[in-house]
C-alpha cells in the first residue's frame, strides 16, 4: 500500500472483481512489502528485521523461495551466501 506524502496509506478502489487482487499487489511498492514483512528481501539485516515481524507473533517456522530462474546464477550463490552467514545465524538458539 501506498503512503501520501503525509504519511497516511493511500485508498484503494475496491470495484475491481477478479482483478482487485492484482490491483492492489501492483499498487504496493516493494519496500513496503518488505517492512511489513510480507516478502523477506533486501540485505541481511532487512532480512532479519522482516522475520522478527513474524517471530513476535509466534511463528517459528517459515519457508524461503529464491527467484532462481530470474536472477544470474553469481547473484543467487551471494544471497545464499549471505543468507547462510548472517540471516540464519541471528536466529539459532
Amino acid at each position: 500500500m501506498k503512503e501520501s506524502s503525509e504519511g497516511v496509506a493511500t485508498q484503494f478502489d475496491l470495484s475491481g472483481g477478479t482483478a482487485l487482487a492484482q490491483k492492489i499487489w501492483e499498487e504496493m511498492d516493494p519496500g513496503t512489502l518488505v517492512d511489513r514483512g510480507v516478502i523477506v528481501a533486501g540485505d541481511p539485516q532487512s532480512c532479519i528485521d522482516s522475520i522478527k515481524i513474524h517471530e513476535a507473533t509466534g511463528v517459528d517456522q517459515m519457508q524461503f523461495l529464491m527467484a532462481t530462474e530470474t536472477i544470474d546464477h553469481t547473484k543467487v550463490m551471494k544471497s545464499i551466501e549471505l543468507f547462510g552467514k548472517h540471516v540464519i545465524p541471528a536466529f539459532k538458539k
